[in-house]
C-alpha cells in the first residue's frame, strides 16, 4: 500500500529510457495530472505524441524506490490525446522483476525455458551465444533450429512454453531483457502433450502448482527432462520442486490453462 506523499508520474519512452511527462503527489480525494505532449517545434522527441501508451509509474516514498505501475481506466481515452482528458479509478504498483536469467545448459538432451522477454525473442538469437555448442533446439510441435545450417523453424519463443534442447558441451546461457511477470502470463495448453517453462523466480512442488488443473481431472503426467514423473492418479511426485530455467513435458486430457501464482504468494 502506498503511502501519502507517494509520487505518481506518465512516463514516455525515448530511445530506451523512461521521461517523465508529469506527475502528482499521493493524496486523498481526487488527483489531476497534467501530462507534457511532444513539442513540434524541436528535432527531439520531449513529451507524448498522440497516440503514445499512457505509462504510469510510482515512487513510493516508504521503501525510496519506483516502480512500474497499472492503471484502471474509467473513462477517456486509453492513450494520450492531445488536450485529452482521461479518467482512472485504481492504481496497481508492479514489484519490479529480474531484469535477466541465467540457465545452465547441460550437454546432451534438457528442456529449457526462461521467465525473460527481451526485445528479440526468435531462437537463433536467444542462443546466438551458444552456437558453438547447440546441436538441435525443439519446441513440442518438433519445428527445430539448426544452426549448423542457419535454420530456424522454431521462431519466436512463447512465453511459458519450454524447449528441448541438444548441447555438444555445458553452457550457461544468460539472457537480459524484462522479467514476465507469472500473475500477467497465464499458459495456454493443448490438449495432448506440451512443454511448458516456469515463469516463477522461487521453486515450488509440482504437485502444488499444477493443483488447479489436478482438481480439472485434466492433468495425465507431467515429467522433467531425466523423466522423473508426477502421476496426480497415484499421487507420486517424483519431480519433486518446479525450478526457474527448466521446462517439462505435460500432457493434457484437454486444452487448458496453466496460471502460476506471482512470487509474492506461496503455494
Amino acid at each position: 500500500i502506498l503511502q501519502q506523499g507517494s509520487l505518481i508520474g506518465v512516463f514516455y519512452d525515448y530511445n530506451g529510457m523512461y521521461l517523465c511527462a508529469g506527475y502528482t503527489q499521493l493524496q486523498d480525494g481526487i488527483m489531476q495530472i497534467a501530462v507534457m505532449g511532444d513539442d513540434i517545434a524541436t528535432d527531439e522527441i520531449d513529451g507524448l505524441v498522440n497516440g503514445s501508451p499512457l505509462l504510469f509509474m510510482v515512487w513510493d516514498t516508504n521503501l525510496c524506490e519506483m516502480y512500474p505501475a497499472e492503471v484502471l481506466f474509467s473513462n477517456g481515452p486509453e492513450v494520450f490525446t492531445s488536450n485529452g482528458i482521461t479518467f482512472i479509478t485504481d492504481i496497481f504498483m508492479q514489484p519490479n522483476g529480474p531484469t535477466s536469467q541465467e540457465i545452465n545448459c547441460l550437454s546432451g538432451w534438457t528442456i529449457f525455458s526462461t521467465y525473460i522477454e527481451t526485445s528479440d525473442m526468435q531462437m537463433s538469437s536467444i542462443l546466438s551465444t551458444l552456437d558453438d555448442d547447440v546441436i538441435i533446439a525443439k519446441d513440442y510441435l518438433g519445428a527445430a533450429f539448426l544452426p549448423e545450417f542457419s535454420f530456424d523453424g522454431v521462431g519466436e519463443l512463447t512465453v511459458g512454453w519450454g524447449y528441448q534442447l541438444k548441447m555438444e558441451n555445458e553452457r550457461t546461457l544468460v539472457i537480459d531483457g524484462d522479467y514476465a511477470f507469472p500473475e500477467y502470463n497465464p499458459v495456454e495448453l493443448s490438449a495432448g502433450w506440451n512443454l511448458i517453462g516456469y515463469l516463477r523466480t522461487l521453486s515450488a512442488p509440482a504437485d502444488a502448482v499444477l493443483s488447479a488443473l489436478v482438481d480439472a481431472g485434466n492433468l495425465i503426467i507431467i515429467k522433467d527432462y531425466l523423466g522423473a514423473a508426477y502421476l496426480p492418479e497415484y499421487n507420486f511426485n517424483g519431480i519433486g520442486d518446479m525450478l526457474p530455467g527448466q521446462g517439462y513435458q505435460i500432457k493434457l486430457v484437454e486444452s487448458g490453462i496453466l496460471q502460476y501464482l506471482s512470487n509474492e504468494e506461496s503455494y
